[in-house]
């Protein structure tokens, strides 16, 4: 819809209306290290939105990402979600499963005005490329990600296992095998985002209280 739009706006000397190809991947923001496990019920929300929402192709992101590098498990895990949600759960069957669903429908024309307005403002501000040189865009998504952090912190945003309902017998600092917040650096003197998890800081507390 919003493709249509800008198509709409810009008029495009050629047609530009079979273009779009979108690939979404369930994001590692919401994974946890503790009751890890419930990282799949997580990916398969995300997966689900994804295919609601009409994405051309899926990667589901193995559950164990956030400690260590996937293993055959985790892998099948994370085929295995989208294998259920496309032939068991029907979702490859249909071409739009949301229709009709005014809360859903809703939604999508709130986040079709904000996203229009961002697009709008960056486009009036001199565009993406002066935007993300400046360090515009990497200050909006970093903000956008400490505010929600801050809810997990104050347990406004619930996850289980971190948060609430969490198990007090496990431990988790033998199994982290790898660092998030890693970043590339820039070729192009752009400030790089740094990767970076709702729980982390929760989770981080908790293992150094184990060491």
């Amino acid at each position: 819809m919003l493709w249509s739009r800008i198509i709409e706006e810009y008029l495009p000397e050629h047609d530009c209306s079979h273009t779009t190809y979108v690939h979404a991947r369930t994001s590692e923001w919401f994974h946890t290290v503790y009751d890890a496990h419930n990282n799949m019920l997580r990916d398969t929300s995300a997966a689900m939105a994804a295919a609601i929402a009409g994405a051309d192709a899926i990667t589901v992101t193995p559950f164990d990402s956030a400690y260590q590098d996937e293993t055959s498990f985790s892998n099948r895990m994370a085929k295995n979600i989208q294998l259920i949600l496309k032939d068991e759960s029907g979702l490859g069957k249909i071409i739009d499963a949301s229709a009709g669903s005014y809360y859903i429908e809703d939604l999508i024309d709130q986040y079709l005005e904000k996203g229009w307005d961002i697009f709008t403002s960056i486009e009036k501000s001199g565009g993406y490329k002066k935007a993300i040189l400046a360090g515009d865009i990497q200050k909006m998504v970093t903000e956008s990600a400490t505010k929600k952090a801050e809810w997990v912190k104050e347990s406004k945003m619930v996850m289980i296992g971190v948060n609430k309902y969490p198990n007090q017998e496990e431990t988790a600092k033998d199994k982290v095998k790898k660092t998030m917040g890693a970043s590339a650096p820039s070729k192009q003197n752009i400030e790089p985002l740094v990767a970076t998890r709702a729980a982390s800081e929760l989770e981080l507390n908790r293992i150094n209280q184990e060491k």
